[in-house]
């Protein structure tokens, strides 16, 4: 199998990151990569091996997925629907539509993508707001909450959101699944907005 090739090019595409995780056997980085890292504090990472519900042992998940209550059964749709295109997605619950406190799940995604485990967190509660609070209180996290499909292009394009919280009492299952594909597939723009993105981390160090 051939090697992906990771490039300067590649980690600047990826905003402003903390840390890039890789699988060393899949996986090139050439000496100029590991210069741009060092030049941007980037922390190059051989991957830890996370295991997936229903998949074997040894996958890295591409996405983590969370719901409160509100947000179960849309969550599912999601998941069925990323994981269908290929995804490898990591589901943190909830498990059903019994009452839960959104902190508890909302947390588990944020710690997740603020870690660096995944470059993309998917938070469903019945709006998306309450879930985004807690999110952002996680250092390395940019949640938005959005509602529809221009909001997440402008978060990922000119905010390098990493986390979308959604509502699942307030959006149909199309509409949901087109703001999710969005949110994956949308570059961070850089430019001017990366200045004020990098404002933002630097608030995870006030004191």
């Amino acid at each position: 199998m051939a090697k992906q090739l990771i490039s300067r090019e590649t980690l600047r595409n990826c905003g402003t990151i903390r840390e890039y995780i890789y699988d060393p056997a899949r996986t090139l980085i050439t000496a100029e990569a590991r210069e741009y890292a060092v030049a941007r504090g980037i922390r190059l990472v051989v991957r830890d091996d996370v295991t997936v519900p229903g998949q074997a042992a040894g996958t890295q998940a591409d996405i983590v997925i969370g719901a409160d209550h509100g947000g179960f059964r849309l969550k599912e749709t999601l998941k069925a629907h990323l994981q269908q295109q290929g995804f490898r997605v990591l589901d943190i619950g909830c498990w059903s539509e019994e009452t839960v406190d959104y902190p508890d799940y909302a947390r588990q995604v944020a710690e997740k993508v603020g870690r660096g485990e995944v470059s993309r967190g998917i938070m469903i509660d019945a709006i998306g707001i309450a879930s985004a609070m807690v999110a952002n209180r996680i250092p390395g996290v940019r949640a938005a909450a959005c509602q529809i499909r221009d909001a997440v292009v402008s978060a990922r394009r000119h905010n390098d959101a990493n986390l979308l919280a959604i509502g699942g009492r307030v959006l149909d299952e199309s509409t949901a699944l087109e703001m999710v594909e969005s949110f994956l597939r949308e570059p961070f723009d850089g430019g001017r907005h990366l200045q004020r993105v990098e404002k933002i981390n630097r608030l995870d160090h006030v004191e």
